[in-house]
This record gives structure tokens, sequence and C-alpha cells, in this order.
């Protein structure tokens, strides 16, 4: 018989506390059998902890928030004869396996009955976010209470003395702790301590003889050591009782770190959930220049967060609105050692911790401190230096006059000589820009002498930067070799060296011993262009740089900016620069990561859309920015020009007249001729056999998806508001949407009695999509119906029920539809009155660089979200991972799925796809909440599984009879900022492949077994041939397939293909990260059949960036080279951000692209207005219109034609595009004669000569411009 009491501890977030369970293991090592575990045990389903949960006599366990970590317990307990189990801090699930003698946990699973939770309320004056704290109070007083406890409850109270021993860590009380289970529940002779009791919170200082117990008995200690103190600014600290009880070397180094740099250090230490009571009680009154956070999680209740959703929200903005300091979550990781942190940056637990969940409560520069070495947490020194370096910087920008303040703006050139210089998405960067200085000016900032107009700063600034111009100045902008090495380190000469020669390079020397930075200078701004990556042409060399590094003039740029002009501010305007995508760790970033090294000397503020919080993240995460995110331009409908209007005229009287029903053959050869004439023809081919009255309807469809399509064909200007009336189209989306089944349109519908035919107003759209003809018009009538609606009470504020009524002919609607029309009001009034005001973006501007807080907010998309992501000008933030796909995202998906094998089944004679291609974007699952994930869940057979806090725990597999089809197998096309930002999802889904891949199910029924075990036949291990989440090495960002196309840099499709598996062939997920398995990739390429992508929102098409052409395009491309099938690859976009949900070919989407785009009068004209932004837009879609065509060969001739004859055959158009952008100009003639020399466009040869003769002009003009 075993002798001792086996006791296992199973304990979540304690891998950094290995010397305090040695030393508790050795006091009670007599009579007890100790052994402790951590979550990740159980995450990983550890056999050796299987087998001692298995064999132990006694449980303890806390900290364990994952279902599928409580599930695996649950069965290891089951499997055990264990009779004693302690639970705490923990999922419901896993309180409620406590067992203490006769006491067990039910109900929410709290383990506290109902009078606890009352009175624990009372404490804390009701306020619900410290619900948690008053538990934390009444445990205290409950303590001198438990001798008063009737012996009925004994074991209650036994739960309750154990949990005391728990609140107060220490190896003794620990010790104690285990002595106190065995002396009650195994009849072991030995005697517990009392409990030694420490502060639940208060001050802490490695000096302090004590720990004090408010902000007033600190502050007189500290003045008291330093007489000086009250002089100097102070630093907010949080940080876990437990680490101070246990592991306070991190805390001890982090405040002497702050205290080098002349601050006073306000570190407080707290159990974890009531932080912000601290930092309301203390923080609020002390006037601290940040709030640095050490133990991440959420503000509000720490680990285990608030208990009614939106509350932490309302106490989260009033205290550290109160504070209003710059908010930091810095850590060492502590789950991770250190080869952890170095091979992989951070795991996607500890990621939540650090970046997630901290995001959402406005937290910037999270600095990586250290991770556990030897079991314990150690930090490293330039960690430590950059924290407090960062804490200096923003204390100086808090305390400086703005007189003083050097503020340097980067805008961008990339690629250069394009006409793109201080360009961006969706902005107007010149006219923004300018707006900014003008608003500093006004602030008191020194800003020289402003130039008279945005065109006049452009102009300036184009010439101080313009390598060509400047080289040949006597006093141009660059630097000498003594200041370049003195502003860079020795290691990072050698590592720049290794890859760019000696100073000063190939790429921008001045002579041989000067390097040239280029920028203005107007007082004390710095306006400088972002240097380019790289040698142009030659973006191959990526492929096999094992380390590709800045070069020169990269880093001389930032150092000069940080160090020699001594900026106090950066500011980056416009998404998006390249410097945060530099090589190194994706997360939790070291000082050999390039991102570090540029961007963590100076507060950092970048200017960016609110559509796009994706991205935003890599910029916060990697480059400790703060987001500023500004508006989107308003959307608009595409309409009809030209002909097309007649021709949908021509079509619309032949339906209407009825003509259909005679045999008319001499109108029937007139339409198709006139479609003929018009291109529609390719557009829309007519169907052998189909009758001409079904080819009549798809045309006239095709017309109809024309004139309705959403554009955005204008740039924001930061800080200004666009006239109300052009936002009818966004808030109208935004109400067809909301509501789904009662949504306004729907409502309309069930109103005048079409509910009854076509259900609701999405199922109506699917319809008329389709060209029925009754469907057609109920929509055209529905959608005219609502924007009426709209427009008259929402723009007009006409009384709205007398407009209902007059609409819908007197119409009754139920209680229940009265109220949901009121909420679509109400939604569509808070939108208006959202949308007419920008200013918040240029205040948070101004607050930002006096060093304030500034809230956060989430980033999403207008049309989705409605007013819920306004106003802009907060710091945009992503959303909960643990919650995609939402429920109303995995409905959508489920159908998406559906379609997508309807679709593939009726194109090839009923056979489903074996394999699916499915590209995840980490932007695309933010603002559809996970609708791309859905689809590849239900394409395997699957649905999200949950747990008792609603969290989804996993994807568990539908039976097949329940799915009633094979399952699909899908490969998985990641974007890196997915990776980085979605880790726990793609744990899930990898999971979901492995155990789709153990199924017992026969390969015709499930093509994920069947490739599998084809991969296992020869040779590859389990690991390897589930491999489904692909995308770039680690630290490793996009294909470059776009770096091949705008540099003209590729001879032939297999270069395109070769770049895009080479970049892509890296596996993630599970015990992967980051694998290079392009064999793998390479197999499972040669089974897909179809590929598919989300297209997210009306403002980036296809067309409009090049990151769908070198991505879904891209993964075409090689699937198509490598399946049997060839050209029967499709690639299908679907566009779900309306209440219509599309999938259309690629083929076709180009088509609809180009015609309400680039030859569409209404976009380019508009587009033009803007001047020189405007110009690099239209510009941008030459070069994605040749990248498309390199990719899937979809770019018709007719469409490069009429291309040409739009932008370069019009004299009036060459002059205006020569007048507002040249180089931009250059860039559109340009890639049309490359389109033509690559055999892509068959054109006129008269043409292709008049072309030339422009562009040989062009370069006359501009070396005239230049020299």
């Amino acid at each position: 018989m075993h002798d001792k009491i086996r006791i296992a501890a199973i304990v979540g977030m304690e891998q950094c506390n290995q010397r305090v369970w040695r030393e508790v293991r050795e006091k009670i090592g007599t009579h007890a059998e100790l052994t402790q575990w951590t979550d990740q045990d159980l995450e990983h389903q550890n056999p050796e902890a299987a087998e001692a949960i298995r064999n132990a006599d006694c449980i303890f366990t806390t900290l364990i928030q994952f279902k599928g970590q409580a599930d695996w317990l649950q069965e290891q307990i089951e499997q055990s004869k264990v009779t004693t189990v302690f639970a705490y801090e923990s999922m419901p699930e896993v309180m409620q396996m406590t067992r203490v003698g006769n006491y067990v946990v039910s109900g929410d699973g709290s383990g506290m009955p109902d009078i606890v939770k009352k009175v624990a309320k009372m404490l804390v004056k009701g306020r619900d976010e410290d619900a948690l704290y008053g538990y934390m109070k009444l445990l205290k007083i409950m303590r001198t209470m438990l001798p008063l406890i009737p012996k009925k409850a004994k074991d209650f109270k036994n739960w309750m003395q154990v949990y005391t021993y728990w609140m107060h860590p220490t190896t003794d009380n620990l010790a104690s702790m285990f002595n106190y289970i065995m002396a009650e529940y195994f009849e072991v002779g030995v005697k517990a301590e009392k409990v030694q009791e420490v502060p639940t919170m208060g001050f802490y200082h490695p000096d302090a003889p004590e720990y004090l117990k408010d902000l007033h008995h600190y502050e007189k200690w500290l003045q008291k050591r330093d007489k000086s103190a009250s002089k100097k600014r102070n630093i907010a600290m949080l940080f876990f009782r437990k680490h101070l009880l246990q592991e306070k070397e991190y805390i001890d180094n982090t405040i002497r770190a702050i205290e080098k740099k002349g601050l006073n250090p306000l570190p407080v230490f707290v159990m974890g959930v009531e932080g912000h009571v601290a930092a309301r009680e203390w923080f609020t009154h002390a006037n601290p220049d940040m709030l640095i956070n050490m133990m991440g999680f959420g503000f509000v209740g720490g680990p285990a967060g608030a208990t009614t959703p939106g509350a932490s929200a309302a106490a989260r903005d009033e205290i550290l609105g109160k504070i209003n300091a710059p908010y930091v979550v810095s850590q060492p990781l502590f789950i991770q050692d250190f080869n952890s942190w170095k091979s992989q940056g951070v795991v996607p637990l500890q990621s939540a911790m650090t970046y997630s969940l901290p995001e959402m409560d406005g937290a910037v520069c999270p600095v990586v401190l250290g991770a556990i070495k030897d079991g314990r947490l150690q930090t490293v020194p330039d960690r430590l230096e950059r924290l407090s370096g960062i804490a200096k910087k923003f204390s100086d920008l808090r305390t400086l006059a703005n007189k003083d303040k050097k503020v340097a703006f980067v805008v961008y050139d990339y690629p250069p000589g394009m006409g793109k210089k201080a360009s961006a998405a969706l902005l107007d960067v010149p006219k923004s820009l300018y707006k900014m200085l003008e608003r500093l000016k006004g602030e008191g900032y020194n800003t020289g002498e402003l130039p008279e107009s945005p065109e006049a700063l452009l102009a300036m600034l184009d010439r101080a930067t313009d390598y060509e111009i400047q080289a040949h100045e006597q006093d141009n902008f660059s630097i000498d070799r003594e200041t370049y090495n003195r502003i860079t380190s020795d290691r990072e000469r050698e590592r720049i060296e290794g890859r760019w020669s000696g100073f000063p390079g190939d790429i921008v020397p001045v002579g041989t011993g000067q390097l040239f930075i280029g920028g203005l200078q107007l007082g004390n701004i710095f306006i400088g262009v972002q240097p380019r990556l790289g040698i142009q042409g030659d973006p191959m060399r990526l492929l096999f740089d094992k380390e590709n590094t800045p070069h020169h003039q990269y880093i001389a740029f930032y150092r000069w900016i940080s160090r020699e002009f001594g900026a106090n501010a950066l500011v980056h305007v416009g998404m998006h620069g390249t410097v945060e995508w530099m090589p190194g760790l994706q997360l939790g970033v070291t000082g050999d990561c390039w991102s570090d090294a540029l961007l963590g000397e100076v507060p950092h503020f970048y200017i960016y859309p609110i559509n796009n919080p994706s991205e935003a993240n890599i910029a916060k995460r990697r480059g400790y920015a703060t987001m500023i995110s500004h508006n989107i331009p308003p959307l608009s409908r595409a309409g009809l020009y030209k002909e097309l209007p007649a021709f949908k005229e021509m079509l619309n009287d032949y339906r209407e007249r009825g003509l259909e029903k005679i045999v008319d053959i001499e109108t029937e050869e007139a339409i198709i001729e006139k479609a003929r004439q018009l291109n529609l023809t390719d557009d829309c081919p007519r169907i052998e056999n189909e009758p001409f009255t079904n080819y009549i309807s798809r045309l006239y469809t095709y017309m109809m998806e024309l004139e309705s399509r959403l554009i955005s064909n204008s740039l924001h200007v930061f800080g200004q508001t666009p006239l109300p009336e052009t936002q009818v189209t966004t808030i109208m989306e935004y109400l067809k949407v909301r509501g789904n089944e009662k949504s306004l349109p729907s409502i309309i519908m069930h109103a005048i009695g079409e509910s009854s035919v076509y259900g609701d107003y999405a199922a109506l759209a699917t319809r008329a999509r389709k060209g029925e003809e009754a469907a057609m018009k109920v929509r055209e009538k529905i959608d005219d119906l609502t924007r009426d609606f709209i427009n008259q009470t929402v723009f007009e504020k006409s009384n709205p029920t007398a407009v209902f009524n007059v609409l819908t002919g007197g119409a009754k609607v139920s209680q229940e539809l009265a109220e949901s029309i009121n909420e679509s009001l109400k939604e569509g009034i808070a939108m208006k009155l959202a949308l007419q005001d920008n200013s918040n973006e240029m205040n948070s501007f101004v607050r930002a660089l006096r060093g304030e807080y500034l809230p956060s907010g989430p980033g999403g998309d207008l049309v989705r979200d409605g007013a819920g992501i306004l106003p802009t000008g907060r710091n945009i933030h992503a959303i909960d991972p643990w919650r995609i796909p939402s429920e109303l995202a995995f409905k959508r998906g489920k159908q998406i799925a559906e379609s997508i094998i309807r679709r593939h089944c009726e194109e090839n004679n009923g056979e489903y796809p074996e394999t699916i291609a499915q590209v995840l974007w980490g932007l695309d699952t933010i603002k559809s909440k996970g609708e791309a994930v859905a689809v590849i869940i239900h394409l395997m057979g699957a649905e999200p599984a949950y747990d008792a806090q609603g969290k989804i725990s996993h994807y568990q597999l539908i039976p097949l009879e329940r799915l009633g089809r094979p399952r699909i197998d899908v490969l998985i096309q990641i974007s890196s900022i997915f990776r980085d930002t979605f880790g726990v999802l793609v744990d899930h889904l990898d999971k979901l492949v492995k155990d789709a891949a153990r199924a017992v199910e026969p390969h015709e029924m499930n093509h994920i077994r069947k490739h599998v075990d084809a991969a296992i036949s020869e040779g590859r291990d389990f690991e390897s041939a589930t491999s489904r989440l692909f995308t770039q090495a680690p630290g490793a960002y996009g294909s470059q397939v776009e770096e091949l196309v705008e540099d003209s840099a590729w001879e032939s499709e297999e270069d395109l293909d070769n770049m895009f598996v080479k970049r892509t062939g890296f596996a993630y997920g599970g015990n992967r990260y980051g694998d290079q398995q392009t064999d793998i990739l390479k197999g499972l390429l040669s089974t897909v059949d179809r590929v598919v992508q989300q297209v997210d929102s009306a403002e980036f098409g296809i067309s409009d960036i090049d990151r769908y052409f070198s991505s879904s395009g891209a993964l075409q491309l090689s699937a198509r080279r490598r399946n049997p099938k060839g050209d029967n690859v499709k690639l299908n976009y679907v566009e779900t951000f309306t209440a219509d949900v599309k999938i259309d070919d690629a083929d076709k989407a180009l088509k609809v692209e180009f015609r309400t785009k680039l030859l569409n009068p209404k976009w380019f004209e508009t587009m033009l207005e803007q001047g020189h932004s405007g110009a690099t837009e239209i510009s941008n879609r030459f070069t994605y219109m040749l990248g498309w065509d390199a990719v899937t060969k979809g770019v018709d001739d007719w469409v490069y034609k009429e291309a040409a004859q739009t932008y370069a055959m019009d004299p009036k158009m060459r002059e205006r595009l020569m007048k507002v952008n040249p180089k931009a100009f250059k860039n559109i003639v340009g890639r049309m004669l490359e389109a033509s020399g690559r055999g892509m466009w068959s054109a006129d040869p008269d043409m292709i000569e008049k072309l030339q003769e422009i562009y040989s002009d062009l370069e006359d003009r501009l070396e005239g411009i230049e020299i």
C-alpha cells in the first residue's frame, strides 16, 4: 500500500513559480507525494499528468479557463479513485468538480452561495465591476468568522479555509494548506500552521522596510527616501501580489529601470481582480505620466473579468479617462521560456493576455520584458531599457511646451517612381498633412512658414526627397560616415553590411562618403518619405536571404529622426508603411527585431483607417504605435454611363412591353449586336440553347448589378466631414443588413404583403440575382421605398409614422415590427450623427501629442457595424478570438459553404469537390466576425462547441448521418496577420483537421482522411500529413507576388508560382510553428478543385488593392499548374458585406470591378478632383490589372482598349493627369505597354505606336521637370 498521500496540483499560469513548488514539495514530503502541473499539461494532454491525476488521492486546481482543458481533466478524474477535489478561480465546469466531503459546487459554478454574493456586492456599494473584489473583501471578513460556521457546514468551512491559504501563496502558507487538507480529510497527524497574512493590495518598493497601505503612506516614505521625489514625474505600476510573494525579481528590476530614468515609480501589488480598484483609488489622484500594467488581461477584473457584459467598458473608460495617461501592458512571458520566445514569438494564450485583451482597453507599447528560465521569471536588460525609455519619452511629451516639441511626420512612396509619393489607402495624404500642420500651428507648435496650399507642400516635399535631383545639389540633406556610426550600433552595422555591403551602400549614396536622407523641415516639424525597401527589380533576393535587413538609408532615416533631430513624437500618415513589417519575431519583438530597433525610441502615432484593425494590430504590436483612426470616404452607387443606360432601357422596354411573347428575330439580333458592341457578351455570355427571354433577364440583372454596385470613389481628408447627403447610401446599406429578418427592407416587404412570397429581403435579393422577373421588380420597389423612408426620416426629419403610412399605402404592422422600425430609425439617426462629425480625429491627434490616453474603440466595417465603430479618432482594436465565428457569422458561413458546394456539383456533373482552398485574412475575420472561418468549419462537416461562459472551446465534427454529404478537405491559406492575431483559431482549425483525419469513416465520405492516409502511405508522419494552415515563415509577411508584378521582375507564370509556393509553404497549428512543408502544400494544391475568398467591404474590391491577386489569385495559379483539371480550377469571390450575399467567379467579378470603377466616369472624375492622390489611385488600378492578368489571364482585350482610350488617347485627360501627377500617368501608360509587350493584350498596332509616343514624350517632359 502506498503510505503517502498523493496530491496532484493543477495550477494555471504557474510555469514561472517552480522554485516555490520545489520548496513546498520538500516541506510536506514526509506525508505527501506532491506533483505540480499547469494548464499547458491539460492543453497538450500530457500522459504523465494523466497518470498523476488518475492515481491521486487529492486534487487541487485553480485558474483553468478553457473547456478543452476542463473536459480532459474531467476524463482523468472519472478514471481515478480520487475522493477530494479542491477547485478555485476556474470556469464553472471546473468549479463543479469540487468534492470536499459533503460540499459540492453547483449553480453558476462560483462556489459562493447566493447570500454570500449579495453581501459581497454590498461591500463594494453595488458596483458590478467590483464584484470579484467584493469577494476578496468578504473572504477577509469571513476568515475571522470561520470558527462561527456551524459543524454541518464544516466542509464549506474547510473549502474556504483552504482558499484562505491559497490567497496568501508563500511557501510556508502553501505547505500549511496541504497539511490542513491532509489533517482534515486523510487523517494524517500533521499540524497546519495558521495563515501568515499579507495585505491583498498596497504599495511595494524593494527599499521600503514594509508594504505601504496607500498612496499617502507611500508618498510620505518616498519623500523621506528622496528629497527631490516631489519634483519628479510619476509612473504608475500594477503587478500580481502572488509574484511579489514568489518571483519578485522582475518587479524589482522594472522599478529600478524606471528610477534610472529619473522617474518616480508608484508600484502597486494586487491579487489580480482588483487592479482597476487600486487605479481608481490611488492613481486617479497621483497624476502619473503612464500606467504600466504588468499583469495583462483586461483592465477591469484581470484574469477573471467583469461579471456583467458592458460594465467593464464603462468602468474602464471612467478610470483610465481620469488618469488620462498612456496605458501600457508590459510583462515577462508568464507561460513561455526563452527558447520558446526566441523561436516562436508569443504563443496564443500568452498573446491574449499581453495583446488581444489589453488592446480592448486602449493599451499601447507592449514591451515583453523577459521569460521563464529554470522555472523562474527573468528579465532582459535591453527590454527594461526599452520600457523605461518609452516611459521617459511619454513623460517628456506631457511636460514639454508645444512650442518646444519636435514632431516627425512620415509619408510613403512605395513602389517609388510611380507617382505614389504621399499616398495611402482611402486617405488624401497631402490635404490631411496640411490640415494637421495648420492645427499644430494653432496649438502653438513651431511649424515655421507653412506653404500656401497642400499642393505647394507636396511640391516642396517631392523636390526635397527626390534623390535624382538632390544628389547633385550642394546643400542636399545627407549624413556622413561619422554620423551614421554614431546613430547605429556595431552589431546593426555588421548585419546591414552583410546584406547591403559597406557605407554608404548602392541605393542612395552621395559620392563615396555621404548617405542621402532627404526631407523637409518646417520649424520643429520634419516631414520625410519612408525609404524604399530595397533595390527595385530584385525582389527574388527576398527568397534567399536568411535574414533580410533594412539598408543604410532605411535605418539612418529613422535613427536620424530619433537621435539627431530629437523627435518627441513620430507620426506615420496613412495605411501603411513598411517599417512595422520588417524582419523579426511577429510578436514579442526583441532588440534584434528591426521594427523594435527603428520604432522603439520615440512615442509613435499612426493615422489609420477605421476599417482595418487587423493590419493596425501589426503596427501596435511590432511598432509600439498608438492608432488614431480616420473615417472612410462615403459609399455611392456606380450607376451606368455612356451607352449602358440606353441599353438597359432597351432591355427594360423589351421586358415591359411583353415583346418576349412575340418571336421578333430582328429585335433579338439588334439586342445581341448592341450587347456585343458593349462587350457585354464577354461579361454575360449566352448559354447554349438558352431561351432568349432567359438571356434578356440575365442581361438585365447584370445591368442592375452594375448600376447598384457600391463603390468608394473619393478619399478622406483627416478631420474633415463630407456633406451629410453623401452618406445616404452607406446608412441605407447598413439598415438593410442589420436585423436580418427584421431589417428595414424586410419590414417594408412584410407591410406591403411581399414577405409571404419571398420571405425576408436577403432571400428576395438572392432570387432577383438569379433573374426571376417578378423578384427583380419587387426588389427595385423595396429598394426605392427603403431609400425614400431613410431620406425622409433620417435626413429630412419627417414624422416616421406618416412617412411609413404614405409609402406603404397605410399598411398596419404589429407592435413587434413597429419596435423594429423604431430601432432601425434610432440606429440610422445615430449613424448619421456620428458620420457628420469627424472632428474627434484631429482632437485625438492633438491629445496624443500631449501624451494623453486615447480611448479604445473597435475597428470594423460601417455597413456591417454602423455607429458601433464610431466615432473615429480612437485607438482601434480587433475582436475577442474566443467568440469566432459569431452565431450570425456561422449561420451565414454555412449558407455560403452550401452554395459553394452546390455550385461545384452543378458545374461538375454532381461530383463533390475533393479540396477547396479557402483564403483567411485577419481583416475579413474581424469585419465579418468569422464568416470565412465558418465556411471552413461547415465544409469539413463541423460546428462550434461552447463552454459555460459562452466561449467557443473547439469545433466539433457533425456525424455523417446528419451531415448528409462527404467532408470536404480544405487547404487554408492564412494571411500572416491572421497567424499573428488569431493563434487561438489556428489551433482550433488544426485540431478540427486532426479530428476529421482520425474519424473512422470511408474515404469517399471523408476527403480529409483520404488525403491524410495517402500522405502517410508516402512516408509522411501524421503531424505533417495533417498540415492544412499555410502562410509565410515566422516573422515574414506577404507572398511577394505583388513585388514581382510591381517591379516587372517576372518572366513567366512559373516565376510567380515559385515565389508563391516558396513564400507560403510554412505550416502552423498545434505543435507546428512555421514548419516548412512545401511538399505537403504542393500535394494539396494538386487536389484543389476551387479557391474561395471573402471580399469584406465595398471600399476594398479585388481590383483596389494588390493583396487579392497576390493571395487568392496566385493560389489559384499554383493550384491550376498542379491539378490535372488545370483551367477547371475555379476562383470564387464571396461578397457578404451587404444583405445580398454574392458568389461570383473571378472573371466576372473583375469585369464588374473594371466597369464600375476604372472605366466609370463617376469613379475616375471624382478621383481626379482629389488631384495628386486621386491620380495615384487610378494609376494603382493599372498595376493591379496587370497583376490580375499575370495570375489569371482574366483581363479581356476590350478592358485594356477602353482603359487606353479613356486615360491616354483623350488629350484633355492626358493633360489633366500630367498636371496633377505626371509619374502616375507614366505608370498608367507604361503598364499598358507592358501588357502588350508580354502578349497579354492583343492591341491595335496604331494604338501601341501612339502609346509609345506618349510614353516617350512623358519621359522627356519628366526629365525636363527633374533636371
